[in-house]
């Protein structure tokens, strides 16, 4: 339930993140704004690394990943949406 966050699927430890400008109405982000690229940064500053294709994000640990290694990388992708959303914000003003 984040404001970029447009839709969630997966399957067991496998998922995928599509960010979106506007989930209700399902309007994508303009591919110039480069959405899924600057989550990827401000992932990294945060020591989450991620597969990123176009404005998805694609999730797939390692089967041996333990409870509270998930919920790190929960916590640090949250931060990094974060990030780029008051980016964004920032940008529109």
């Amino acid at each position: 339930s984040h404001p970029l966050v447009g839709d969630v699927r997966g399957v067991g430890l496998i998922a995928g993140i599509e960010l979106m400008r506007d989930a209700e109405r399902r309007i994508s982000f303009d591919r110039a704004i480069n959405v899924g690229g600057r989550v990827d940064n401000a992932a990294k500053r945060r020591g989450l690394i991620l597969r990123v294709v176009g404005d998805r994000l694609v999730f797939a640990p390692p089967l041996v990943v333990e409870p509270l290694q998930i919920e790190l990388i929960g916590e640090r992708l949250e931060q990094a949406l974060d990030d780029v959303a008051i980016e964004l914000k920032n940008e529109s003003s």
